[in-house]
């Protein structure tokens, strides 16, 4: 039989540095939006592929504080749902 330990801890960490992408991206944006650093451009890229389709099926809302992009958080709440799971089943 194999051992999946060390394949499920390596999906388990890869998610948790996701969700890290994912909040300093939310911080870039207020910061340093628009920046063309390498390591920023990198972050963008990375996230984007998680974003954009949470962003295709829930559009931002206009409200009282403006537009506002609800798919970093739906994404980081998916990403610990994941990540519930393979520390319930593994």
């Amino acid at each position: 039989m194999i051992d999946l330990s060390f394949l499920i801890l390596g999906i388990y960490y890869f998610l948790r540095i996701l969700t890290w992408l994912i909040v300093i991206r939310i911080i870039l944006s207020w910061v340093a939006p628009g920046s063309h650093h390498p390591i920023i451009v990198f972050i963008y890229q990375t996230t984007e592929q998680i974003l954009a389709p949470i962003r295709r099926l829930i559009p931002r809302t206009d409200g009282v504080l403006g537009m506002f992009d609800w798919s970093p958080l739906i994404a980081i709440l998916l990403i610990d749902i994941l990540r519930s799971i393979l520390i319930y089943y593994f």
